[in-house]
């Protein structure tokens, strides 16, 4: 049986318990609560709701994260340039690898989505064989007479019948 292509959560659920790392606090005694929403099969991709009380503390990102901000205020600092203050509507994109220091000015609830990134040369890989995808797509879907000369030595030309060959 084939699982259901849609997984269908809502943002109004409730939170449990999920304390900051008590060496990434800073200042005050910030509580985050969160739930997780949904999660993919193969465990690399996940959704899930987060809230936290004011304070300030450092979060290290161990995978990629976008954030959009549903409500609440908080301002993030990464050390380079000016600090962001974000509020309910903004999004955010933090890299894996990241360490950005969080002031949350009031109570923040926040929507995140994660995702692991592939080691590099399996994205790499990957990135290889969606472009040769796209091209053995644009070879079939395209009347090969009337392609680039590039893309013709790359597609090839068809065998055609004499009579049906084009003049030049």
């Amino acid at each position: 049986m084939r699982p259901t292509a849609i997984v269908q959560s809502h943002v109004a659920i409730e939170l449990k318990s999920s304390p900051i790392e008590a060496s990434w606090i800073l200042e005050g005694s910030p509580i985050a609560r969160n739930s997780e929403l949904s999660s993919s099969r193969d465990g690399q991709a996940m959704t899930l709701v987060w809230d936290c009380t004011p304070g300030k503390f450092m979060w290290h990102y161990d995978q990629d994260e976008t954030v959009h901000i549903l409500e609440g205020r908080v301002v993030l600092d990464e050390g380079i340039g000016a600090p962001r203050q974000l509020g309910p509507g903004d999004v955010v994109f933090f890299p894996a690898g990241a360490s950005v220091k969080w002031h949350v000015e009031e109570h923040v609830r926040k929507l995140a989505f994660f995702r692991r990134a592939l080691p590099r040369p399996v994205g790499l890989a990957m990135g290889a064989m969606r472009r040769i995808k796209q091209l053995v797509r644009r070879c079939v879907s395209t009347d090969r007479f009337a392609l680039s000369p590039v893309r013709r030595a790359v597609c090839g030309t068809p065998n055609v019948p004499r009579n049906r060959q084009r003049s030049s």
